[in-house]
């Protein structure tokens, strides 16, 4: 239980484990923004449970462990992870209040699009640039494509030995 008075730190995180072989990309989420998933057409959020940040355990007891998820991820897949940074919102350049949520997505969307196919290093330019004005918070911005071609691979028969381990490996 936590005691009265203490500021229990608290922190977002999302943990990934991703195989090339079988595309299968498997994440937890402890409060952290979903990733967005990139095509030329559109920018959508991945769908994928939320879960509460790291810390939040010792201030509310009881709440359900973090859920492993997996999904299949297509050749050429575009994955964008981002700290909430980037889509806050900012004061409007014009200084008549702040960007709404969707305008900020819609900026961002148009922006990203724009260079979907291109290197991962131009859209986290773009995404980055995206929406005007000041930033006021720490931004950190994550782009990964998956590979476009299926990734080789063979079998090797040994023997059951224990001698055989080495050249196993």
């Amino acid at each position: 239980r936590a005691s009265p008075g203490i500021d229990w730190p608290t922190v977002s995180c999302i943990y990934l484990i991703y195989d090339p072989w079988y595309r299968k990309l498997t994440t937890a989420n402890a409060g952290h923004m979903s990733p967005l998933v990139l095509t030329e057409q559109d920018i959508q959020p991945m769908e994928i449970e939320q879960g509460v940040l790291l810390g939040v355990r010792g201030i509310i007891p009881g709440l359900p462990p973090y859920r492993e998820e997996s999904r299949y991820l297509p050749a050429g897949s575009t994955l964008m992870f981002y700290t909430d940074g980037l889509v806050d919102r900012r004061q409007r350049e014009d200084g008549k209040g702040k960007y709404e949520d969707a305008e900020v997505y819609g900026m961002l969307s148009t922006a990203v699009q724009a260079v979907a196919r291109d290197g991962v290093e131009l859209i986290v330019n773009a995404a980055e640039n995206a929406v005007p004005g000041k930033i006021d918070d720490d931004m950190a911005i994550l782009v990964i494509r998956t590979a476009s071609e299926e990734l080789p691979v063979w079998e090797v028969p040994f023997t059951a030995e224990p001698i055989m381990v080495s050249e196993a490996r």
